[in-house]
């Protein structure tokens, strides 16, 4: 598990992150809040994003990550982001 918090020139951030990881399966879900003292020209904004990784032996690895965005700019309506990856890594040698 990790937490963080910093001082950006914009304004802060905070971030949690935390998993677990077994021999075949490895997954985790992470979080992270910006607040913008730029809210005009930088949006605030807030994540949250899941990833789940089914490796088999030394071959190959798949990763499905999914994850929503939100931004809000000042005096405007939030605006949400959706995302969603596959990977697919195999190794040759």
């Amino acid at each position: 598990m990790e937490v963080g918090k910093k001082n950006l020139d914009s304004g802060e951030s905070f971030s949690v992150q935390g998993g677990v990881e077994g021999e075949k399966f490895k997954g985790s879900v992470g979080y992270e809040k910006n607040h913008s003292g730029y809210e005009r020209f930088i949006p605030s904004s807030e994540k949250i994003e899941v990833s789940v990784s089914y490796k088999s032996g030394p071959k190959w690895q798949v990763d499905f990550i999914g994850a929503k965005t939100t931004e809000k700019y000042k005096d405007a309506q939030s605006n949400d982001v959706y995302n969603a990856e596959v990977k697919l890594k195999m190794f040759l040698w």
